[in-house]
């Protein structure tokens, strides 16, 4: 297994490796690269089966199950519900059978702030159609350590806060479960706070990984607000706030662009790194696999 570093410093490449054949130490240390280098990137696994991606991932962590509420159309296997399609193509009658189905700009996100358990690591496999298309990462951790002191005080007491209800209650009443993130915390201003009343989820503002790296989690297109010291802080804070932080953690110092191969594997850390797909127009050709695991 040949294991290298971007010029970046820290997305990793692998090559020279069958991921059906590793080692136990092998996989061992590919988890560990996960936390402290965030985003791994395994090249020319060509003509990998569902079943021999799913047993891959498996082995480097507990895969997510999707509830049942979730369309079995979505899924490779509804039996296993732990694989899922992210491609723009339909069915005989029209309908979509993956996720994030869209050809436009599915904007900076992680999956599942503010959701209680919630996965450490997204997980994918180019199977075919898609090349053309760029999935960025970005290492919130850098640009944590870019931020001077004085401006970590009242960070350390910030916490997002996500409306969990009314995602679920969006995607039930979405056929094509198809999320753009449009800004929920708009930088100029033009969003407002909803009279959202249902179940939240908080997640801190700076997080520590299982590798002890600390990250600026912010991602306002999936918060509506933030809290500080336990309370609501003013829109007008807020809006200022997402104005320095937003253009911080996606500056392309602190980025990389994965241009994707069929064959390519892309594990990626989701809770100090977000991550972001310009728009593609070829969507219903482009055909991956995903997979959700805890470490």
């Amino acid at each position: 297994m040949n294991i290298k570093t971007h010029k970046n410093g820290w997305t990793v490449f692998v090559d020279q490796v069958d991921v059906k054949t590793l080692t136990d130490q092998q996989i061992e240390q590919l988890r560990k690269l996960i936390t402290t280098n965030l985003t791994v990137i395994i090249s020319s696994q060509h003509g990998l089966s569902m079943e021999q991606y799913q047993s891959f991932i498996r082995r480097i962590g507990t895969p997510e199950r999707k509830k049942d509420w979730f369309p079995n159309r979505f899924l490779v296997s509804p039996e296993d519900r732990d694989v899922i399609r992210v491609t723009g193509a339909v069915n005989e009658k029209g309908e979509n059978i993956g996720i994030f189905n869209t050809p436009d700009d599915l904007s900076w996100h992680c999956n599942a702030p503010g959701q209680q358990p919630r996965p450490d690591v997204l997980c994918l496999y180019a199977v075919e159609g898609t090349v053309g298309s760029i999935t960025s990462m970005s290492n919130t951790s850098m640009a944590y350590r870019d931020l001077m002191e004085e401006d970590l005080s009242a960070l350390r007491a910030m916490y997002m806060e996500v409306p969990l209800d009314n995602f679920r209650k969006l995607r039930s009443l979405l056929p094509r479960l198809s999320v753009r993130y449009n800004f929920l915390i708009s930088l100029d201003g033009s969003s407002k706070p909803s009279d959202y009343k249902g179940e939240t989820g908080t997640y801190p503002l700076l997080h520590v990984n299982k590798a002890g790296l600390t990250g600026l989690m912010f991602s306002p297109n999936q918060a509506e607000t933030i809290l500080l010291d336990g309370e609501e802080m003013e829109r007008e804070q807020v809006v200022e706030l997402a104005r320095t932080l937003r253009p911080l953690v996606t500056a392309g110092k602190y980025l990389y662009d994965h241009h994707w191969k069929d064959g390519d594997i892309l594990l990626n850390e989701q809770w100090i790194s977000l991550h972001r797909r310009p728009p593609f127009k070829d969507i219903a050709k482009r055909f991956l696999y995903r997979m959700m695991v805890t470490l």
